[in-house]
């Protein structure tokens, strides 16, 4: 489902999202954190250190120095990957390390720099609210004050693949939008979750994500009064 009329805007960019990230789906596997923290919700920022310590935290902090290397003047547009490890893997890394799935995987990174210059802001096993967290401290204010910048969004998966509801998952993927809405100024491309067959320790999960999925339809249209907001469908 498309919101808004792409054309005369990075058609491209919708077009391409497809490929790359099914391919990395392929690649995907579940998060080693599948368990709902009593101490989180989707849709209120909190870091990743409980799943995953250390690590979480060096991964933020690259995130973090990328950002302030990224040149926002350069003379192609920003491209912006918010999401968790279908994501990451563009880097051709697993929670800041290198691992066989995602070996070759950064080739696929030198489609999107033809066109637009791309910031890779994803962690393998985040949620909804570790983005949240992530956000405000890793995108540069060029960026967030630029109307040339898209932010293409995947997020979601791992929050239902730790328990929370599908009511839960939504809040938090429109606690993430309605950030995005307030504190940049460029195009938003949300990416329906992909599908997931495997059985989780909470039973299956692709009704979940298929539930998922038309409930964003219909919550990002009605917070699309601006006409920044697109939905696609990779899956």
């Amino acid at each position: 489902m498309q919101l808004v009329n792409s054309k005369g805007f990075g058609a491209a960019v919708v077009a391409m999202a497809c490929l790359p990230t099914v391919l990395l789906w392929g690649l995907w596997r579940q998060s080693a954190s599948e368990q709902v923290s009593e101490m989180e919700r989707p849709e209120l920022p909190v870091d990743g250190s409980r799943h995953f310590g250390e690590t979480w935290w060096k991964a933020h902090e690259r995130n973090q120095a990328s950002g302030q290397r990224f040149q926002c003047d350069a003379s192609k547009p920003p491209l912006v990957f918010l999401g968790d490890s279908i994501l990451e893997s563009l880097l051709g890394t697993e929670l800041g390390r290198a691992v066989p799935r995602t070996q070759g995987v950064a080739e696929v990174l030198k489609i999107y720099e033809r066109h637009w210059r791309p910031l890779v802001l994803a962690i393998a096993g985040d949620q909804t609210q570790h983005l949240l967290y992530r956000m405000p401290k890793e995108l540069p204010g060029c960026l967030q004050s630029s109307s040339k910048s898209t932010f293409l969004v995947l997020i979601g998966t791992n929050n239902l693949g730790a328990g929370f509801s599908v009511e839960q998952t939504v809040k938090g993927i429109m606690a993430v939008a309605e950030w995005l809405l307030e504190n940049t100024q460029g195009r938003l491309i949300f990416l329906h979750l992909l599908p997931r067959n495997k059985p989780s320790r909470h039973g299956q999960l692709q009704s979940k994500v298929a539930a998922v999925n038309g409930a964003m339809d219909v919550e990002l249209a009605l917070r699309n009064a601006s006409g920044r907001l697109e939905v696609n469908r990779c899956g």
